[in-house]
């Protein structure tokens, strides 16, 4: 129930509630908006990720829910290297697993090694832009 306090409010909770109501019935103003949001962010990111094997681009997907009475809209990926290609990575050392060898081509050539060192990933904030530009276009 409600509790709003005032002489002249007057609150249809009908008509509340049909803007509000679960967006996974796919009803709902509200819901049906965000929706669509979600699934413009979800266009951008997918433009603007790296897609050297396209196992990141791919993995990207959008989920619409609801939370109580609070709907969200959640694009991501749930790879484990996700928010490091998002974010960047600092130069650091990559050591193989204790008796092994890590393999990798160097100039056309297979290099075999137990430790190298990785000059660190410039970000690319696939989520953040696309996001910002949506809610910006939204307004």
């Amino acid at each position: 129930m409600f509790d709003f306090q005032g002489p002249n409010l007057k609150l249809d909770e009908s008509a509340m509630f049909r803007l509000l109501e679960n967006p996974r019935g796919g009803r709902g103003t509200v819901g049906a908006y965000m929706k669509k949001l979600g699934l413009q962010i979800l266009a951008g990111s997918k433009a603007m990720v790296g897609v050297r094997s396209g196992k990141l681009k791919n993995s990207l997907h959008m989920r619409q829910g609801l939370r109580g009475r609070v709907q969200y809209v959640e694009v991501g990926s749930q790879l484990n290297y996700a928010a490091a290609h998002h974010e960047g990575t600092k130069p650091h050392a990559i050591t193989s697993h204790e008796g092994r060898v890590m393999r990798f081509n160097v100039g056309g050539m297979v290099v075999y090694a137990k430790k190298t060192h990785h000059p660190g990933t410039a970000p690319n904030p696939y989520l953040t832009v696309p996001m910002k530009r949506v809610v910006r276009r939204s307004r």
